[in-house]
């Protein structure tokens, strides 16, 4: 199971844990928590799919467990009160998608981008009002040389 606590200034934790999702037989990965006005936001991968959920001040969850997309390699980072996260399609497709800050997805994702091949090492960071998304990907076919990329996009841009 994921569990979640609260530690306070002084660094002392409550007395018991709260389960933010419940065991499963599926494989775990890219946990992060992004932080709300309201306390945060729990983002992971669970097998290949990409899944979020809102969580209360006191690290217990304030909503359901939504399913966001499918993929690999996530990240999330704060975005307008929620947050924003990218992951890499089954195609090799870098999307995008912001999570209110209840935790829920919204209606799609946008797609940031696509390589010849597929979008690899893909990593994402918030600057002002626009997100920069950057990856590697094969310079061309047969060509094991690998350029880096990066993309910004205007946060209104990204549904």
């Amino acid at each position: 199971r994921i569990a979640g606590s609260h530690f306070d200034p002084a660094g002392k934790g409550t007395a018991q844990a709260c389960t933010i999702a419940p065991a499963s037989q599926e494989e775990r990965t890219r946990l992060t928590l992004v932080g709300t006005a309201a306390g945060s936001i729990a983002v992971w991968l669970e097998g290949d799919e990409l899944r979020a959920r809102a969580l209360d001040r006191s690290g217990c969850g304030a909503s359901q467990i939504h399913a966001v997309g499918r993929g690999t390699a996530a990240h999330a980072v704060a975005a307008d009160g929620g947050a924003l996260v990218s992951w890499v399609t089954d195609k090799g497709a870098l999307v995008a998608a912001k999570v209110g800050k209840d935790g829920k997805p919204s209606e799609k994702g946008g797609e940031v981008a696509k390589a010849a091949g597929a979008v690899m090492n893909p990593s994402l960071a918030i600057a002002g009002g626009r997100a920069a998304f950057a990856w590697t990907e094969a310079m061309g076919t047969g060509v094991a040389t690998r350029r880096l990329v990066l993309r910004t996009l205007e946060l209104t841009c990204i549904p």
